[in-house]
C-alpha cells in the first residue's frame, strides 16, 4: 500500500505540469473533477469498517429537494438534546485545551492550512466517527435546511435550541444550543448554537431572536472564523 502512495505521488508530481484536474469517475455515472491544485495525493488504504454511528442515531428525512437526510443528534452525543462534542474544525478529537497554538492546522495569518470542501476527507469528523456515509454538512445543504424549515426555540428536557420543522413533510430536529468551546471554557451555551460546515469560512448559528420564542439559523459565510474554537457537529447523509 505504501508503494501504491509513493507511486501516485510521483505520477501526481510529474502530471501537475501537464493536467489541470484529476478525474473519479464513480459507478453511478457521477464524475468528481478535482483541480491538481488542490490534490495532495492519493491513498488507497482501505477505510475502517468498524466505525458505525451510536445508539439511537437515526436519519431523519425532511423531504429536502437534494435528498439529504439530517442526523437526530449531534456528534459525540447519545441523545438529541445533548450538546456532543466540541470540535476545531478540520479536527477529529476533543481535547481540553482550544487555542491557536493547539490547532493542528493553525497558520501565521490565523488561518487553516486546509483547504476547500472537507466532506468525506480525514478531517471530517462526522465521516471519521460515524463512518459508513455520515458526512458534515456542507453550506448549500445548511441553506437547503434552513430555507424549508419553521424554525422555532424552543427546550428538550431542559436544554435550549432550535426546533425545525419541515415545511414539507412536517417532520422535525432539533439543534440543542452547545454554545462553543475557546480555550478551557464554554460560552455561549443555552442561548447560541455553533454548528460547523465542511466548507472553510462557512458556518452555521442559531439564536432567539425575540421573546415569542422565534429562532434565526443564519449561515454565515467569508467570515474570519477562528478554526481552533470548538464548535458542534450534526451529521447528514444521503
Amino acid at each position: 500500500m505504501k508503494k501504491l502512495t509513493l507511486l501516485f505521488s510521483f505520477l501526481l508530481t510529474a502530471l501537475a505540469g501537464h493536467a489541470q484536474s484529476v478525474n473519479v469517475y464513480k459507478t453511478n455515472g457521477e464524475v468528481l473533477s478535482i483541480p491538481m491544485t488542490e490534490v495532495n495525493y492519493i491513498d488507497f488504504s482501505e477505510k475502517d469498517e468498524t466505525v458505525s454511528p451510536p445508539e439511537g442515531v437515526e436519519a431523519v428525512d425532511l423531504g429536502l429537494p437534494s435528498g439529504t437526510k439530517w442526523a437526530n443528534m449531534n456528534v459525540g452525543a447519545t441523545k438529541p438534546e445533548e450538546y456532543g462534542g466540541y470540535y476545531a474544525w478540520g479536527e477529529t478529537m476533543e481535547k481540553s485545551m482550544y487555542t491557536s497554538d493547539t490547532y493542528l492546522y493553525y497558520t501565521n495569518q490565523g488561518g487553516t492550512s486546509v483547504k476547500g470542501d472537507i466532506a468525506f476527507t480525514n478531517y471530517d469528523v462526522a465521516f471519521i466517527r460515524w463512518g459508513g456515509f455520515w458526512h458534515m454538512p456542507n453550506r448549500e445543504q445548511w441553506k437547503e435546511l434552513m430555507e424549508n424549515s419553521n424554525v422555532r426555540w424552543t427546550q428538550v428536557n431542559g436544554v435550549y435550541g432550535s426546533k425545525l420543522t419541515s415545511k414539507i413533510n412536517g417532520k422535525s430536529i432539533f439543534l440543542p444550543a452547545g454554545g462553543n468551546r475557546k480555550y478551557n471554557a464554554i460560552d455561549d451555551s443555552g442561548s447560541i448554537g455553533y454548528y460547523w460546515s465542511s466548507y472553510a469560512n462557512s458556518f452555521c448559528l442559531l439564536y432567539m431572536f425575540d421573546k415569542n420564542e422565534r429562532s434565526w439559523l443564519v449561515v454565515v459565510e467569508n467570515y474570519k472564523m477562528e478554526y481552533f474554537v470548538g464548535a458542534s457537529v450534526r451529521p447528514v447523509i444521503k
